[in-house]
């Protein structure tokens, strides 16, 4: 595991994209809910953004490196991109941001 710090600012209208059928749309949902409670701000879920804030998605290929359970996270000040072998990962990683978003409001 590799840990790092990152800082990414959320707008008031959040667009999270899926890629991965059903399941990661399902984790958006709860994803989606969460957010709002804890910002009170837009958020909206689809399968195609250009200008998406948050991008869950399961690996095309097994990545043996996070795990069977990890993911991968790449934060720039805008976008928030999460890729993972299986939902675990993706699922996981919803409840950290969740519980990050929760303490800053």
């Amino acid at each position: 595991m590799v840990q790092k710090t990152w800082n990414c600012v959320l707008p008031k209208n959040i667009i999270i994209t899926t890629a991965g059928g059903s399941e990661v749309k399902s984790v958006a949902t709860y994803l989606q809910k969460k957010l709002v409670a804890a910002t009170g701000y837009k958020v909206a879920i689809t399968e195609k953004s250009a200008t998406s804030t948050i991008h869950l998605s399961l690996n095309k290929s097994n990545d043996n490196s996070p795990g069977k359970e990890g993911y991968t996270l790449s934060v720039t000040g805008k976008n928030i991109s999460i890729k993972a072998n299986g939902l675990a990962g993706v699922f996981l990683w919803n409840l950290n941001l969740a519980a990050v978003a929760s303490k800053r409001n």
